[in-house]
């Protein structure tokens, strides 16, 4: 099977168009040259290339909420109401959102960082309870 060119290749990530720049510079070539020559096998480009990938991906298709994350959400929702959100409570928001959104969030002392995160997580909330074990797509309000 033919390779697919530099061009028709779409990037999955931030990886993959570091690859396509050094390719179509001509740095890629010099890497390997230079290597090559003081005896150095792997330059390890594919392993960080695919770490950039997984550290900033371009597509992040929300993963499906459960009904235990749907309770959480609806537990902080309805007990919420002007209170601070306490490093507990975002402890346990930020592991609902980290797995429905891929991400790895921390703790934040941002006001508008975590009105933004919260605001985020209440569209989930709001758009898609959980029926018996069934699970709802998050992917189209988030």
């Amino acid at each position: 099977m033919a390779k697919k060119s530099r061009k028709s290749r779409k990037s999955k990530g931030l990886g993959d168009s570091i690859e396509k720049f050094t390719e179509a510079t001509g740095i890629k070539k010099a890497v390997e040259v230079v290597t090559k020559a003081v005896g150095i096998e792997d330059c390890g480009c594919e392993k960080r290339k695919l770490k950039l990938n997984e550290w900033w991906p371009y597509s992040r298709k929300p993963n499906k909420i459960t009904n235990g994350e749907w309770e959480v959400l609806d537990h902080f929702f309805k007990n919420q109401r002007g209170k601070i959100v306490t490093a507990e409570k975002q402890i346990r928001l930020i592991k609902v959102s980290d797995r429905i959104f891929n991400e790895k969030r921390e703790i934040t002392s941002c006001p508008s960082c975590l009105r933004d995160f919260v605001d985020r997580l209440r569209l989930i909330w709001l758009n898609h309870k959980p029926s018996n074990d069934n699970v709802e797509d998050c992917a189209n309000e988030a």
